[in-house]
């Protein structure tokens, strides 16, 4: 999918998210197995009928330039039919890998790709793994930084409300929809878990003491959430502390390895 005057579609990591969340809430009932929005276009792979598929891009088009605020209309989308297993094993690296192919580093923290949905590091769509480890069990996707890495990460607390928004593929944890009240119950619990002080998570989401101690009398988010907020959290203090370079990292997120199919 590309726009008209080839503009960037989402600059922002807010406008990734959104049309991350776009993509993720449509795409499930097609099949959605991998899905990459770069600078000027985006790419997804799918496991439906070309007919569904062009029916899918249409929808996501529409919502994209309604949530985007976008100006001009997208071009018509090229849909390319997979011809086997070995060619959907292909497709689904080619399309994670994007930023890699065109030498850009403009996501280092992955919002705008479906990277994360496998890794457990976003709960948009729990759905998505289960559906590619089962269609293309072969392809292994690496995490930008290891688990050990991340456990040697002393957590920014200052990063927690940014960190919970990416776990949900939320722009921001403003306002008071359900979406944004989980995620904000999701940080709190989050933030309990990495034993950070009531204060800074108060202050790191905007709310009083008293509502993070609410929100912690109340039953917890789901772990998945939790631990989705938690690695968000540390892998986004890595970043922001320039641990790897972006060259480096680039190569590092979007390694991915697959077995010979013969």
């Amino acid at each position: 999918m590309r726009l008209e005057d080839s503009r960037v579609i989402a600059p922002t990591a807010g406008q990734r998210r959104d049309a991350a969340r776009t993509l993720l809430q449509m795409g499930a009932g097609d099949g959605l197995l991998a899905f990459h929005v770069v600078d000027t276009h985006a790419h997804a792979v799918l496991a439906c009928s070309r007919a569904r598929a062009g029916q899918l891009a249409r929808r996501v088009e529409i919502a994209l330039r309604a949530r985007l605020r976008l100006p001009c209309r997208f071009e018509p989308a090229r849909i390319r039919p997979v011809l086997d297993q070995w060619h959907l094993q292909r497709s689904v690296l080619y399309v994670i890998r994007q930023e890699e192919r065109h030498g850009i580093c403009v996501d280092p923290a992955r919002d705008g790709c479906s990277l994360p949905d496998v890794l457990g590091w976003r709960v948009a769509d729990e759905t998505l793994a289960a559906r590619l480890r089962s269609l293309v069990p072969r392809v292994r996707l690496a995490a930008p930084a290891d688990a050990s890495t991340l456990a040697g990460v002393e957590p920014d607390p200052e990063l927690l409300a940014e960190a919970a928004a990416a776990a949900l593929a939320l722009v921001d944890l403003d306002g008071r929809s359900a979406a944004t009240v989980h995620g904000r119950r999701a940080a709190v619990w989050a933030g309990a878990a990495e034993a950070l002080r009531g204060a800074a998570v108060a202050s790191a989401l905007a709310i009083t003491r008293r509502r993070v101690a609410q929100l912690l009398a109340e039953p917890p988010p789901p772990p998945a959430w939790i631990r989705a907020v938690r690695t968000q959290l540390r892998f986004r203090t890595w970043l922001a502390r320039g641990i790897v370079a972006s060259s480096e990292l680039s190569s590092r997120a979007l390694a991915g390895a697959m077995e010979d199919p013969k």
